[in-house]
């Protein structure tokens, strides 16, 4: 990449590890031994950490005086995560879900059930904000049997609370009792508002961020632009539309290296959104069914978007997505200039 000119470095930085801070100079010396930009997924707010984003901002800004090009990735909502017992890696790195990860289904019962397995839970997780917050709390997004209806939308606390039980009791016995088919919804990164907008209104930072999908029966954070437009813009005024527009547009076709695109001139791709900035809002997740073989995924739809342009062809018309055998394949392969 260095020799050719071309290109841009993408990064996962650090995941939950504690020295993410100090992966920032690693990034650092691939940008100054490449002499391209780097941009690393992704910088989120973390309540068990409030100030390590300002700490790994602080670095990017030193790396900038050097000349060097680091971006953070980042975005403007919740990382939210939806799951049930049968498939809650949200609990993957605690060392006593091993014994439920380990076990035939057929033995999930008896361990959840088990008051050892339970406080060693316990234990585990008493530090997290999952199941001690009022702030990023675990949530009970659906429940199937009818007796359990009221519990639905509440968090684990509230459960708890209601119950009459410690809420690790309360959590699983709601899973057992509704057979593991209790959906939960977590928010464990990007909480706080204001830390949110420190990191993507930072003039480094890209909005959005990208695994190519790993984690479609989890979550869906395809509404970023339209939560930015909608929440950021018309309800927080956080900042002005016009800075919102060129934060999705112009700004990341810079940073990517894509001089024909993000901006409206003679000359360059007709790509146009048209939008109601009064309307324009992001829906909550839905699960929809259209993978192969009927498989699911969590998608994000939005409301307020009249029409959009792939190279100056129409392709939502008047607010309508058009049929699967409609599309007309006006896009191509962006390649970097």
């Amino acid at each position: 990449m260095g020799s050719t000119g071309r290109g841009i470095v993408e990064l996962t930085i650090g995941g939950s590890r504690p020295d993410r801070v100090a992966e920032v100079d690693r990034y650092a010396e691939l940008a100054r031994a490449s002499g391209r930009p780097v941009t690393m997924v992704s910088v989120r707010h973390n309540p068990v950490r409030p100030d390590e984003h300002r700490q790994i901002l602080a670095k990017v800004e030193a790396a900038w005086r050097e000349g060097l090009r680091l971006h953070p990735q980042g975005t403007c909502s919740p990382l939210t995560s939806t799951f049930s017992i049968t498939n809650g890696f949200v609990f993957g790195r605690y060392k006593a879900w091993r014994r439920v990860l380990e076990a035939p289904p057929s033995q999930w019962r008896t361990i959840l059930a088990d008051p050892g397995f339970r406080a060693e839970f316990r234990e585990n997780v008493r530090h997290t904000a999952l199941f001690n917050s009022d702030i990023v709390p675990l949530r009970i997004k659906r429940v199937v049997k009818p007796e359990l209806q009221p519990f639905a939308g509440k968090s684990v606390v509230e459960l708890a609370r209601e119950t009459g039980k410690d809420v690790i009791d309360a959590f699983l016995d709601l899973a057992l009792e509704d057979d593991f088919r209790t959906e939960f919804m977590s928010a464990t990164m990007n909480t706080d508002a204001g830390s949110v907008a420190e990191i993507f209104l930072h003039p480094t930072a890209v909005l959005g961020l990208s695994d190519a999908g790993a984690h479609i029966t989890q979550f869906s954070e395809a509404g970023q632009t339209s939560q930015l437009l909608g929440h950021w813009v018309r309800e927080r005024r956080a900042l002005s539309l016009e800075a919102a527009v060129r934060l999705i547009t112009s700004a990341p076709a810079e940073i990517f290296g894509i001089p024909d695109r993000g901006r409206l001139a003679p000359g360059l791709a007709a790509d146009i959104t048209v939008f109601d900035p009064d309307t324009i809002a992001c829906h909550e997740e839905e699960i929809v069914k259209d993978m192969p073989d009927g498989g699911p995924r969590y998608i994000a739809r939005a409301s307020g978007i009249r029409w959009s342009f792939v190279n100056g062809q129409p392709i939502i018309r008047e607010g309508r997505l058009p049929e699967p055998d409609a599309v007309s394949g006006a896009g191509r392969v962006i390649r970097a200039a």
